[in-house]
């Protein structure tokens, strides 16, 4: 078990400059483009919900910390913003105070736009643990949003993806998944060593139907537990293990109301701005910001090929 934080960094090493100058305290003009496109957002606090819309308000003082993981059917990459906030029925509002665009690793892994349509019979509700019906949605799903809680309070949402059933059931109260290569600033792993609370909501392609799951974390090292989690023969160094304390099937209606498993409503590349745009609108100088772009986006193409696993 890695109880560390020394221990997890030696392991995973430092990110880099540039991935930490990515990290900003503020919803910069690129991100708002970003969010204009999306129907679907996770939004992490005690459990994390899908909510259809998300509004960024500075003035909102009196909400709960909260963090939102913007998803744009079709893209990739990924919007993450922490900050305090509430839902509000089908949209969320958030007064931001960090704010990072995720590469699209989780993405490439899952195929989550791509991947053809799971129909399973199963009834919403509460699940008994990792329950038959638990076990069955988990076997297929290649995604989930995790949410995770640092030792202030705040709040995080970072996306998971692999191939369908990448969450291992070892019992009925255990699930284990696989830590791939990231941006190594591996915020989901400190918050776990800070606060072991977390949860997940996981996703199916084509299905309205989302599963639920929140618990306490550690991070394993164990090469033998990992093993079964390689790909490409490829074993993950680390994973984190879920004690589940609830389970739930959930019908959710910002799926639905998105029509975000109907590529028809599929965002085109052109119409969402890339990572390389949106940071190359706060970095760089006039005149160098289509290079500057180019720059961060080849970079960030090169990292998925070459450090997918």
């Amino acid at each position: 078990m890695v109880a560390r934080v020394t221990e997890l960094e030696s392991i995973l090493g430092e990110p880099s400059k540039l991935v930490q100058a990515k990290v900003l305290p503020e919803v910069i003009p690129g991100m708002r483009a970003f969010l204009a496109r999306s129907p679907l957002i996770a939004v992490a606090g005690e459990t994390v919900e899908l909510v259809g819309r998300l509004d960024v308000d500075t003035d909102v003082s009196d909400g709960e910390p909260v963090a939102t993981l913007t998803m744009v059917p079709g893209i990739n990459e990924t919007l993450r913003i922490n900050g305090t906030g509430r839902v509000d029925g089908d949209a969320a509002v958030v007064n931001p105070h960090q704010t990072f665009m995720h590469c699209a690793k989780a993405f490439v892994r899952s195929a989550l736009w791509s991947a053809p349509s799971t129909t399973l019979d199963l009834e919403p509700g509460e699940c008994d643990g990792l329950d038959e019906q638990a076990r069955a949605f988990l076997a297929v799903s290649p995604f989930a949003a995790f949410g995770s809680r640092d030792g202030d309070g705040g709040t995080d949402c970072s996306p998971r993806g692999d191939p369908p059933g990448f969450a291992r059931v070892l019992d009925a109260e255990t699930l284990l998944l696989p830590e791939r290569p990231g941006n190594k600033l591996a915020d989901t792993l400190h918050n776990v060593l800070a606060d072991p609370r977390v949860a997940l909501r996981f996703l199916l392609p084509g299905s309205p139907l989302t599963l639920g799951v929140t618990g306490r974390a550690h991070i394993t090292d164990d090469s033998e537990l990992l093993a079964p989690l390689a790909v490409r023969d490829r074993p993950p160094k680390l994973g984190i293990l879920v004690h589940v304390e609830r389970v739930t099937l959930d019908h959710s209606a910002a799926l639905v109301a998105g029509g975000v498993w109907d590529p028809a409503t599929h965002a085109a590349r052109a119409e969402v701005p890339t990572g390389g745009q949106i940071y190359g609108e706060k970095f760089a100088r006039p005149g160098e910001i289509d290079s500057f772009a180019t720059m961060i986006d080849d970079a960030t193409a090169q990292d998925e090929r070459e450090n997918l696993y």
